[in-house]
């Protein structure tokens, strides 16, 4: 997709572990979902949380083969997320209030065209009320 996506170093048994105890309290949680709504996939669900617990717990090495296809989807997945989102934080936030400080006649960065006289756009700088003293604690 983009050159940001690149290849990732191997996985580690700590990355594999936590694949598996994910998975397996995921698994869990859709079991104890069923259980509750008396489906009878249910104990499915249960087998393969207690299999990734288990796996997960003693041998993570066996999960190396789903992984690394988890991982990609989880990529591009949160490619397309990102994208969705931003878009959605940009044409419900910033465009409104862009639409209505326009309407409103705001404009806080005051971009306005040269007049004749001036020699440049430079404004400036209404002086700090401590002097240069708030320079000495910045963050």
């Amino acid at each position: 997709m983009t050159d940001a996506m690149t290849a990732h170093p191997p996985a580690t048994t700590k990355d594999l572990r936590s694949f598996g105890f994910t998975f397996g309290a995921v698994a869990l949680v859709f079991a104890l979902f069923l259980l509750w709504r008396g489906r009878p996939s249910a104990p499915w669900f249960l087998g393969a949380s207690l299999l990734f617990f288990a796996v997960g717990g003693i041998a993570p090495g066996l999960l190396r083969p789903a992984f690394g296809p988890w991982m990609k989807f989880a990529e591009v997945l949160g490619y397309v997320n990102t994208r969705i989102l931003l878009g959605l934080f940009f044409l419900v936030g910033i465009t409104p209030t862009g639409l209505l400080m326009r309407g409103a006649g705001k404009d806080p960065m005051s971009r306005t065209f040269k007049r004749k006289g001036d020699s440049s756009y430079w404004t400036k700088p209404t002086p700090h009320a401590d002097g240069t003293r708030h320079f000495d604690r910045q963050f």
